[in-house]
């Protein structure tokens, strides 16, 4: 039996997103709304939920998901719809929307434009992947496809124009799927119940084509750390400097470490490190202090399937093409190896220049559906021989 109540309602939410969509010349007609349904209570069956659509607004429809689940699917095109467009003190419009999902441990959010960030307080709130544009930090959570030919992104925001796509904000979970090229890419992702500090995707690729595909998949996630330490100003009207002052004094705190990216392939791991850097020294661990000078070292781990190479510079792995078509994908560049050890030099937090990217060899016959699986989150920043970067 389902529980006819939910532990919590499910919320769409909003967020800041800058970016500023021209709309096209001609709009399209806005579709004809469906009319909004509740199927009526069943007394014999009091325990579980009923269709109900009411209430779902201009972005979507409310509807049950295959656990019962109240679930909303987001239907609204944000970067064409004026709908979509709202308004806070920072910019004057606004299309980003999202909802959030976690454990004891860690939050994330899911936006409309397809995009993953996470969350932690263990020690003071901090961002992990940070999306801001104006740095290049991209939030992650998405998939790669090279069908041998062409290149493509699963997040809506840099999906191929013709692509069809899905968006689902459930009860803990967040939902895309894409279809190109006759691939259909079905990506979940949660957090496991409980404190797990890492989020788990779940990859399910199918072939809808009629002939077998040898196919690349690269799952991404960025490392983009924001500590949200505390700035007594940071909002204001939309010329003031307050906002934009508050990130930077933020961001600039990732100076204070310098992070060397390891690959373990034991454990299909890609692992951050951070260690002080020699001109900041860390105060006592557990002296009182306004910023963290312990952060967590993010990972990204391959739980299903094997790994054929790996990605963690941002600057060379989308050189000139952008987060819709990465050079490094695009031109086929092999990228570091699943040789053991550290990736490149040790570098600078400033500027969060590194990246998570695991690429896997898949091999799909026609009508076969193939599972991949990832974990992106956090070790606790420990004891030297702390075994860190593997997900149970």
């Amino acid at each position: 039996m389902k529980p006819r109540h939910a532990a919590s309602l499910l919320v769409l939410l909003t967020c800041a997103c800058s970016d500023e969509v021209v709309a096209p010349q001609t709009p399209p007609p806005d579709p004809e709304p469906l009319p909004e349904t509740c199927d009526p209570v069943d007394l014999d069956a009091i325990r579980e939920l009923e269709p109900c659509s009411l209430g779902s607004g201009s972005f979507g429809r409310w509807f049950l998901d295959g656990a019962g689940l109240p679930a909303y699917e987001y239907t609204l095109a944000q970067e064409q719809d004026a709908r979509a467009l709202w308004f806070n003190t920072e910019h004057a419009e606004w299309r980003h929307h999202w909802a959030a999902f976690g454990n004891h441990r860690i939050n994330a959010t899911a936006s409309n434009d397809g995009l993953i960030e996470v969350t932690t307080q263990d020690r003071g709130v901090e961002h992990l992947n940070k999306v801001d544009e104006s740095q290049g930090w991209f939030g992650g959570g998405f998939s790669y496809i090279d069908d041998g030919e062409e290149v493509w992104a699963t997040a809506y925001r840099h999906r191929p124009e013709d692509a069809v796509t899905k968006r689902v904000f459930g009860m803990g979970y967040a939902r895309v799927e894409t279809t190109h090229r006759g691939v259909h890419v079905d990506r979940v992702t949660f957090a496991p119940w409980g404190e797990a500090t890492y989020l788990i995707d779940e990859v399910r690729i199918t072939n809808l084509s009629s002939q077998d595909k040898a196919l690349s998949h690269v799952e991404v996630f960025d490392v983009a750390r924001r500590p949200i330490e505390i700035n007594w100003l940071v909002s204001g009207d939309p010329v003031s400097a307050a906002p934009g002052t508050a990130r930077d004094l933020r961001d600039a705190q990732n100076a204070r470490f310098d992070e060397a990216v390891h690959y373990d392939p034991e454990a299909r791991a890609l692992v951050m490190r951070r260690s002080h850097a020699t001109d900041a020294p860390a105060l006592p661990r557990e002296a009182p202090s306004p910023r963290d000078d312990y952060p967590p070292d993010p990972f990204l781990a391959a739980l299903v399937g094997e790994v054929s190479d790996t990605f963690t510079k941002t600057s060379l792995f989308l050189g000139d093409g952008g987060l819709a078509q990465p050079a490094a994908l695009v031109d086929r560049v092999a990228g570091e190896s699943i040789a053991a050890g550290q990736r490149g030099e040790v570098l600078s937090g400033f500027g969060q220049p590194r990246m998570f990217g695991l690429r896997s060899e898949v091999s799909v016959a026609s009508g076969e559906t193939v599972t991949l699986r990832f974990a992106y989150g956090y070790a606790p920043d420990g004891s030297a021989d702390r075994d860190r970067g593997r997900a149970p």
